[in-house]
């Protein structure tokens, strides 16, 4: 089966989600997606515990940590109410944390003024999540006029602050020409660096530019490499990449094993691409035994990961009634 491969991909597929929602933890990122209901009693931790004892006694760092803890248990309540103990003590990740509860009215009521100011006070505390989050907000026009422009100031900030998403996201506007003149050159900079600071994408990204020779000399050897090291960052789209170059034998020996270890790799990851190329070979019985079941399997894992070209194939394995 010829499958569809684009190298060039939308904003959206390259952040690795649509565009309402974000891969990227809450603490870090704006992440807009429909409320849910916070749980109104659950069972304490030893880890929150223990957390508690030091943030009671003033530990900002532990306050910090709490609200993490209370946010991954989708507690946002309590993640909301030390998250502000910490930021009003000058914690510029708890700032982040707070401006995004408010961003995606996790815990608080909507409010994106609310949400730029605590960025902008996660910023001045010297937190490059937080300036990333303020990029985002001008690049979306969330709360704010859009403008990419200042989009780009805050992602510069962010990636000087120590943000890879912030690099990434300005080398991004680089390569597209928002905000900035286009220069691929520029582009491959601000990737480079944003994989420097240990963001995959940065990485994948690389391996892309390398791939169809964006400001670089074409080069499948290096684009791999470079895809590798995202994978191994934990990019599920690197992982993708790297497994469909195996498939086509660019740049490494062909080898169907290898693409559909580095295609589940990347479903493994959360990436809806990955998950459809390791359904297709199940289907086509390419490097794995055919077998319609478990390509069904994967093309519902592709579109709960959002990567909907898996339902024409789910439909089509539907029709012949495969369980």
């Amino acid at each position: 089966m010829k499958r569809k491969f684009f190298i060039i991909i939308t904003l959206g597929a390259l952040l690795l989600a649509p565009n309402n929602s974000y891969a990227i933890s809450p603490r870090n990122s704006v992440n807009v997606i429909t409320n849910d209901v916070s749980l109104k009693s659950m069972p304490v931790s030893k880890e929150i515990e223990e957390l508690l004892k030091k943030a009671e006694q003033g530990d900002v760092e532990s306050m910090y940590k709490l609200g993490v803890c209370y946010d991954d248990e989708k507690n946002y309540a309590e993640a909301i109410k030390w998250w502000r103990k910490a930021a009003e003590l000058g914690h510029g990740a708890a700032a982040c944390g707070l401006g995004t509860s408010y961003a995606e009215g996790y815990g608080v009521e909507q409010n994106y003024e609310e949400a730029k100011k605590w960025f902008r006070k996660g910023v001045e505390f010297g937190d490059g999540g937080a300036a990333h989050n303020l990029g985002l907000l001008y690049e979306r026009g969330y709360g704010v006029e859009q403008n990419y422009e200042e989009a780009n100031k805050w992602y510069r900030k962010g990636a000087e602050l120590g943000s890879g998403i912030a690099a990434c996201r300005l080398g991004l506007s680089y390569y597209q020409g928002n905000g900035v003149e286009k220069s691929q050159e520029e582009a491959n900079k601000w990737f480079r660096k944003g994989a420097e600071l240990g963001e995959g994408l940065g990485a994948c990204w690389v391996g892309l530019c390398y791939s169809e020779g964006n400001g670089v000399e074409q080069n499948y050897t290096e684009a791999n490499k470079w895809y590798r090291k995202g994978a191994e960052m934990g990019d599920g789209l690197a992982a993708c990449f790297l497994g469909y170059n195996y498939e086509e034998g660019n740049g490494v020996e062909k080898s169907l094993a290898e693409a559909n270890k580095w295609y589940r790799k990347g479903a493994e990851m959360g990436n809806g691409q990955a998950a459809y190329y390791l359904g297709l070979n199940y289907e086509d019985g390419n490097g794995v035994g055919k077998n319609l079941a478990e390509a069904k399997k994967w093309y519902k894992k592709a579109i709960d990961l959002g990567y909907t070209d898996a339902a024409e194939q789910l439909k089509k394995l539907d029709k012949n009634n495969i369980k």
